[in-house]
């Protein structure tokens, strides 16, 4: 049996770094060679088989509801009632009670920074009559006038919330948010005043935030799939929501971008400075499927996203490979009466232990030999 040494040569040395080291061969000039007879083939074999090749690459993140932001009322009074932490809050429902009176969530970007009454108009109006039409009240048209017929409703929308039918709706009456929210914390205490942050909260669902070192963000597109890796080596599917614009500093390590391989015509990037830091962009992935990630919270998971990838090519182990002392590749494929003999390739893209690999000789369903 040959030995195989630690010797590496060509561009493909840092992906054959890890696989145990190559046979040192020649195949001449003819293309391929007969190996010599003394020597005893490998008693491992492996065939050549044709497939899609997938390299891919994994950057750390941390599973949770994403990032908290304040929660602020413009209520007067005491604050009498306050959501436990954990808890959600839907459309329509109270985010707190001053003096009694419930100040309620309600969806949109604007903020309410107005009163609504007859006759006013807006966008505003239109985020609210929006909204009242969302919770079941009808009888008016939703536009950006606000009508006796808005009125209406909005006294109906009134007495089912306890609160004095007046058709108006007052600032501190409704607080506007882009969805549902999780409430975090509780800030403000019971009995102190209604007025300033009562709580902070986050979205109801799970996400990934990351922080990617800004040179490896390029298959960071919105809407593109990732995979998010748990702690228990599940994978689950994501979709890149949010590519930060704001770029931070940070360690080397934060984000590390750990690739499965190298190509056949390159080797590993170039190791980062030491204890230099570098520029990270924010990376939110979110997750459709919330219960494939079950009761995880604020944990670490890891993002796999495609680097390159091969359709219906000729693939070995990478292990297979020998380097040949002309500076190429080759292959020890094994006859049917047993004997072996050299055949050249060339090598392609590296993923997950395997290669792509081509050449004259090379076909699917040839044995080669691997190291034992």
């Amino acid at each position: 049996m040959r030995r195989r040494t630690g010797l590496v040569v060509g561009g493909a040395a840092a992906a054959l770094a890890l696989t145990g080291g190559l046979v040192i061969v020649s195949v001449g000039s003819g293309g391929s060679s007969e190996a010599p007879a003394a020597a005893a083939p490998p008693t491992d074999t492996a065939e050549v088989i044709r497939t899609d090749l997938v390299q891919t690459a994994f950057v750390d993140g941390t599973l949770s509801h994403g990032p908290t932001q304040p929660v602020d009322s413009r209520a007067s009074g005491t604050l009498t009632w306050l959501p436990a932490a954990g808890g959600t809050v839907d459309r329509g429902q109270p985010l707190l009670r001053a003096d009694e009176q419930p100040v309620v969530l309600l969806f949109g970007e604007l903020p309410m920074y107005r009163q609504l009454a007859p006759d006013t108009v807006g966008a505003d109006v239109e985020q609210f009559e929006r909204n009242l039409s969302e919770l079941g009240y009808t009888g008016f048209r939703v536009d950006e006038r606000y009508t006796a017929d808005t009125g209406a409703a909005v006294r109906r929308w009134q007495r089912d919330l306890h609160r004095n039918q007046t058709g108006t709706v007052e600032i501190a009456d409704v607080i506007y948010r882009p969805g549902p929210v999780r409430v975090a914390s509780r800030v403000a205490r019971l009995g102190a005043s209604a007025t300033g942050q009562i709580l902070t909260c986050t979205a109801t669902t799970k996400m990934v935030t990351a922080q990617v070192p800004a040179q490896n963000t390029a298959w960071a597109v919105r809407g593109g799939a990732v995979d998010v890796v748990l702690p228990s080596g599940t994978a689950v599917s994501g979709v890149v929501a949010d590519v930060g614009t704001q770029q931070s500093a940070s360690q080397p390590d934060a984000g590390a971008d750990s690739s499965a391989g190298g190509t056949g015509n390159g080797g590993g990037g170039a190791g980062g400075g030491g204890g230099a830091q570098q520029t990270t962009v924010p990376i939110t992935v979110t997750i459709a499927d919330q219960g494939a990630v079950g009761a995880l919270d604020q944990a670490p998971v890891k993002l796999r996203h495609v680097l390159a990838e091969r359709a219906d090519v000729l693939v070995v182990p990478v292990t297979a490979l020998l380097a040949t002392i002309e500076g190429g590749y080759a292959l020890e494929v094994v006859a049917d009466g047993g004997g072996t003999r050299m055949i050249p390739v060339r090598t392609g893209l590296f993923a997950d232990g395997r290669v792509e690999v081509s050449g004259t000789e090379v076909r699917a369903g040839l044995k080669v030999t691997v190291p034992t």
